[in-house]
């Protein structure tokens, strides 16, 4: 197993790229809230794939690939300087499909320049997409404090149809039974939990494990208030009402802007890499 070290400063950056393979593209909407109260759980920037559908970020009951593991310990989504050494979830959507594109929904205002979604916060973003190329969206995040703990879609969903019309997607709705455990990482709060004050987030025990549901309070073994890197407290008495009446985390919702845009213009793939806790992280030996 090889042991590294990274130290990350927070990095927000966007980077502009020209859409060349299609004649229009469609401008989408995404939004995101943390409708937990005051006290309750938050989540790292959101990251969302489009794609034709090639693509599948993780799947229940397999190993996370290492783009997901670092999403689910410290919410790293993307490596513009190259610093990380794994795959991350970015690099891994345009291996698959290099005609994709990316963005993140991000607090505009962020704890120590890492733009967490706290409770009662919204993050949104406009992307242009091709019916065709971008026809399905995929997104992950990390649950906050936790160790590796993620919300996200098993299955890429359709934005288009066939004809490629905008099909008005549902709201989705992410609530405590939507949780997943990546299992890479043993659950302990006192062991390398992200987000926890004195914590050094991914420095955990590693476990080597897949990918499983049916998160709950004594999975993620957590058993008193937490402190949090920004100052707050998740408490007790609310996790517990979380688990127990599986009350909604967030809310998913896309929308078509009005108009179309012509291409080539310029559009917009977040690349941001979230790393607003320092941590330690083991590269963990898969068999």
């Amino acid at each position: 197993m090889k042991l590294f070290t990274r130290s990350l400063s927070a990095l927000t950056a966007s980077a502009a790229v020209l859409a060349l393979a299609s004649a229009h593209a469609i401008p989408v909407q995404v939004t995101i809230t943390n409708n937990q109260s005051e006290g309750g759980f938050a989540f790292t920037p959101v990251y969302f794939g489009f794609t034709d559908g090639s693509f599948d970020i993780f799947d229940e009951g397999e190993a996370a690939s290492s783009g997901t593991e670092l999403v689910a310990e410290v919410g790293v989504f993307s490596d513009p300087t190259d610093s990380v050494g794994p795959d991350t979830v970015m690099e891994e959507r345009l291996a698959a499909d290099p005609d994709s594109r990316g963005g993140v929904a991000a607090a505009p205002e962020g704890f120590a320049g890492a733009p967490v979604v706290e409770p009662g916060e919204t993050a949104t973003f406009i992307v242009d997409l091709d019916p065709t190329d971008h026809r399905y969206a995929q997104f992950i995040s990390m649950l906050l404090p936790s160790n590796d703990t993620f919300f996200g879609n098993d299955d890429p969903l359709a934005l288009f149809d066939d004809l490629g019309n905008f099909t008005n997607p549902a709201d989705i709705e992410i609530r405590a039974a939507d949780l997943y455990d990546a299992g890479t990482e043993l659950n302990d709060f006192t062991d390398g939990p992200a987000f926890v004050a004195g914590q050094m987030g991914g420095a955990g025990t590693a476990t080597n494990g897949v990918i499983t549901g049916g998160v709950s309070l004594a999975s993620l073994n957590l058993t008193g208030d937490i402190g949090l890197a920004s100052g707050d407290v998740v408490q007790l008495a609310l996790a517990e009402a979380f688990f127990r009446d599986n009350v909604l985390l967030a809310t998913v919702s896309f929308a078509a802007v009005d108009g179309e845009i012509p291409i080539p213009a310029a559009a917009f793939l977040f690349a941001p890499i979230v790393g607003g806790f320092a941590y330690s992280r083991r590269h963990k030996a898969r068999a």
